[in-house]
């Protein structure tokens, strides 16, 4: 199957254009003379004019052109080279400039950082907050208006995001001096809030005193959502939920769970401004009774020093027994109280290595985390069976190197709206000690990522992972390689397409009964549930073909994709499992409108030939959620490599 997956790599590479297809094509070529040691705003990027020059540039392209009052250096120019050959437009401009005849192909829309060179270490005077309407508002033009009738109700019915929340998520403040990479940072942290579809920062400068107002521009969703199929791993039905409450960023979800009971989550974003996440999850379902309690703050920029997180949790879990050889389902339920801490800290290094993918902005990280379960009300348990019910507390250790940046683009996960793509590389290990019930071992693991744009090729991301306990012997060991890859955007007419392929090869090493059902959670297959099944190895392909239509559905984008999900399972310990396969393939439809809290609204028909033993499966099926993410290279708590 590995062999298929390259193939199929090498297919895209051979079958794409040489050149992209364009809608307009036609246009008027406007020429620009510019004075030298001036600098030219394009759009939101802006270039540094060494020289007097000539410039083309097509009549849709809005700039204007101001003095450089600012000392540059030599690095300066050659820094700004290659920021500026990251993109299309920015490159076109810069071989005009600089007479560079660099032709690697950039991302769709690249950093965005250049466009806050011109003002760096000029001083903020003040900050000034601008809120867009949910409807009929545009972050590029904010002056635009095409809201109607129905639309206005809607928008003088929100409750914009509070000033505070927005500060809060800010990386600077007035009387600092502009950062571009703090500037750019605070626009991606913004983003990063589900309540906010998109934010752009802008610098107005004072000319006489070399200070500048920046303007922070956002603009909200629409909070009100409804949810079908929940992708809370919780079998619920249906759920609502308020993304911002009251403007201040706070979420409040209810599900309501398909076998009877309920499920609430509040969440809070960025407490106090200390970037630390919160929820609270309170449980009333056959599967999960109790309440837990979590607390994380991430690495959020490369640039973050300090990391960690702290949970604590007490359910009553139910779970369903099949028999195979009788065809009966039992259950029965146990008690797991469950808490963990972890640490993490960074520091700036000066390593580069073009052959691990670590670049100038190279971060080392120390991380520890100390996890303890406890069961109680359990399943028969001694030295030798139900190891997943043994009480036991694990102390792991962690340390690696992570290099990342992140560049925009569009039609990805979200259907039109900006997201900021993680590109650069990740090496750690994991060791530690596990003190069991009945048994004390010791861990080592070992995982290195890497991913980004290739040119004429796409975006790939891929992870090699490897860890085990070991005592005598090694035992519950995983190896692990994962890939994610979509194509570069095919624009056609007025339709936009990716191809997206996804490949997970997992195989345990030497493994006991607690790995072995572990398997059972997740085939690898979409549609597939309430399965039962065995297995110490899993290959899985999927693959999913993705047209964004220009069409518009009571205010919903319309894209139209189909797919196809292989695996091959192998049971080395069981005979009864052996070897299978199984697939699923089929199609439909998604449906987006970026200005609300719903997610993707997917109808998806399918058809599953061969599935495992007691399987559910839909034919037709509705969900307001998808589980397609990226992968991004920062460091979390220390794990132990999960066979899932």
């Amino acid at each position: 199957m590995a062999k298929y997956f390259y193939s199929l790599l090498l297919l895209f590479y051979l079958s794409s254009p040489g050149q992209e297809i364009k809608e307009n094509p036609e246009h008027t070529i406007d020429t620009v003379h510019v004075k030298g040691d001036r600098f030219i705003f394009v759009g939101e990027d802006a270039y540094y004019v060494k020289n007097d020059s000539t410039l083309f540039l097509p009549d849709t392209v809005e700039f204007y052109i101001r003095k450089n009052n600012m000392e540059r250096t030599d690095a300066f120019y050659k820094g700004l080279e290659g920021k500026l050959t990251k993109r299309k437009i920015s490159r076109l401009v810069y071989e005009q400039l600089f007479i560079s005849h660099k032709k690697d192909e950039p991302h769709n829309e690249g950093s965005s950082s250049q466009r806050f060179i011109a003002y760096e270490n000029e001083r903020m005077k003040e900050l000034r907050y601008k809120y867009l309407n949910v409807f009929g508002s545009d972050i590029n033009d904010t002056i635009a208006d095409n809201s109607n009738r129905w639309t206005n109700l809607l928008n003088k019915s929100h409750i914009h995001t509070r000033r505070w929340v927005v500060r809060k998520n800010l990386l600077f403040k007035a009387g600092d001096l502009i950062s571009p990479d703090s500037l750019v940072n605070s626009e991606r942290l913004l983003r990063r809030q589900q309540f906010i579809k998109d934010a752009r920062i802008y610098v107005d400068e004072k000319v006489r005193n070399r200070e500048a107002d920046v303007i922070i521009t956002t603009k909200d969703v629409f909070p009100y959502n409804f949810l079908l199929n929940p992708n809370n791993n919780n079998g619920a039905r249906f759920g609502i939920s308020n993304i911002n409450i009251a403007g201040i960023g706070h979420e409040l979800e209810y599900n309501n769970i398909r076998d009877g009971g309920s499920e609430w989550f509040y969440r809070v974003r960025n407490i106090e401004g200390t970037f630390i996440d919160g929820e609270l999850n309170i449980s009333d379902h056959f599967r999960k009774t109790g309440f837990g309690v979590f607390l994380e703050r991430e690495f959020i920029t490369p640039q973050t020093k300090y990391a960690g997180g702290f949970s604590l949790s007490g359910y009553e879990f139910g779970e369903f027994d099949f028999n195979p050889t009788t065809d009966v389902t039992s259950t029965f339920t146990y008690d797991l109280d469950h808490r963990d801490f972890w640490v993490g800290r960074s520091f700036t290094t000066s390593l580069v290595s073009s052959l691990l993918g670590m670049t100038e902005n190279t971060r080392a990280v120390l991380a520890a985390k100390i996890e303890t379960s406890d069961f109680s009300d359990r399943p028969p348990t001694d030295a030798t069976t139900n190891f997943r019910y043994h009480d036991r507390t694990n102390l792991l250790f962690s340390l690696g190197l992570t290099s990342r940046s992140y560049y925009k683009d569009k039609f990805i996960l979200q259907y039109g709206r900006t997201e900021d793509i993680p590109t650069g590389s990740a090496l750690g290990i994991v060791f530690g000690r596990q003190n069991g019930e009945f048994e004390d071992r010791t861990y080592f693991g070992f995982n290195y990522a890497r991913g980004g744009y290739i040119r004429k090729i796409g975006y790939l991301n891929a992870i090699l992972s490897v860890g085990s306990f070991f005592d005598e012997d090694l035992e519950n060991g995983v190896f692990k390689i994962g890939a994610d890859y979509y194509t570069r955007l095919f624009p056609i007419n007025q339709f936009r397409f990716r191809q997206f392929v996804d490949f997970n090869l997992t195989n345990a090493i030497n493994p006991d009964e607690e790995t072995i059902l572990s398997t059972q959670d997740h085939i690898g297959i979409s549609g597939v549930t309430n399965y039962y099944h065995r297995s110490t190895s899993r290959l899985n392909f999927k693959s999913t073909s993705l047209l964004f239509t220009p069409a518009y559905i009571l205010g919903f984008r319309l894209a139209v994709f189909s797919f196809l999900d292989f695996t091959i399972t192998t049971n080395k310990r069981n005979d009864f499992f052996g070897r299978d396969a199984f697939f699923g393939f089929g199609g439909g439809l998604s449906l987006r409108n970026d200005n609300l809290a719903i997610s993707t609204i997917q109808l998806r028909l399918g058809v599953y030939p061969n599935v495992p033993i007691n399987a559910s499966t839909d034919f037709f099926n509705i969900a307001t959620s998808t589980d397609f993410t990226i992968r991004d290279f920062d460091f979390k708590a220390p794990e132990i490599v999960p066979f899932n």
